[in-house]
């Protein structure tokens, strides 16, 4: 039951979108069943019935007992919102416009729907926390991601190109330079290392001050020959086992978010 109060929970965030996915699975089944026109039929059909089904699986004790504790429930839910949700909130949304006798009523209506949209949105919260939807490059990756990456790929050294990241740094890496190898992406940790799982703990996990022995220590056990330090978080002991290379501050003026900090990178030295 917890579980399930937890999924219901990821759910009614959004509950403008939710109580409107409602209306729109009531008013199709009204229709199918009155009208019997084929658009409302199709729609009961491939999307309403599926979606229901679909959310009574994905609520059932067991299934929702798996998600939360074993996999990614918010990856589940957001599959769920992202394909049947979109499409028949679209649809229905295109099929009341249409409903409206007069063209002027139409055009009226298809003007209004975007401002709706942009009122219920948030000031999309969820998006400027994770990217300010600033793009100064063609990846749509944050730029210090991207000034880290070239240097490590283009050190000229022998070392294998390992790297420890911090969140959210480690999120865009796979994306732009994918033979990086990290020990652990967001919450995603490289189950078959010691090292790695143990990186993860004392970067990610520790609340107080990083102590910097112990990133050497497994940095080094697990064969990571590049690390990237935040300059604004606190730290205790060193990297005695690496040297400071490379230092980049995508906006010294102020610190906004994550991404234009100051970062440190530093590589193993030589003869370790």
């Amino acid at each position: 039951m917890v579980s399930m109060r937890s999924l219901l929970a990821y759910f009614w965030v959004d509950k403008p979108r939710v109580l409107y996915f409602v209306f729109c699975c009531a008013l199709v089944l009204v229709l199918a069943w009155k009208r019997r026109d084929a658009l409302s039929r199709e729609l009961r059909r491939y999307i309403v019935l599926p979606s229901a089904v679909l959310l009574v699986l994905l609520l059932n004790p067991v299934v929702a007992h798996l998600l939360v504790t074993k996999y990614e429930e918010t990856r589940s839910l957001r599959f769920f919102w992202l394909v049947p949700i979109t499409l028949l909130l679209a649809a229905v949304t295109v099929l009341l416009v249409d409903w409206l006798p007069r063209r002027r009523q139409k055009i009226l209506a298809a003007v209004a729907v975007p401002f709706v949209l942009l009122a219920f949105s948030g000031g999309f919260r969820s998006l400027r926390s994770t990217w300010q939807n600033q793009f100064t490059n063609w990846y749509k990756v944050p730029e210090v991601v991207i000034q880290l990456d070239d240097w490590i790929v283009s050190d000229g050294t022998d070392l294998e190109k390992t790297a420890v990241f911090p969140t959210p740094l480690n999120l865009w890496v796979r994306q732009y330079r994918p033979e990086i190898e990290q020990p652990y992406e967001w919450t995603k940790v490289n189950k078959q290392s010691e090292a790695a799982k143990m990186l993860y703990e004392v970067i990610e996990k520790t609340e107080d001050a990083v102590d910097l022995d112990e990133v050497n220590r497994w940095a080094v056990q697990g064969g990571y020959n590049y690390i990237v330090l935040d300059s604004g978080e606190t730290y205790t002991g060193a990297l005695s086992d690496y040297e400071e290379v490379y230092r980049i501050d995508i906006d010294p003026t102020q610190d906004t978010n994550s991404y234009d900090r100051e970062y440190r990178l530093y590589r193993l030295a030589e003869g370790r």
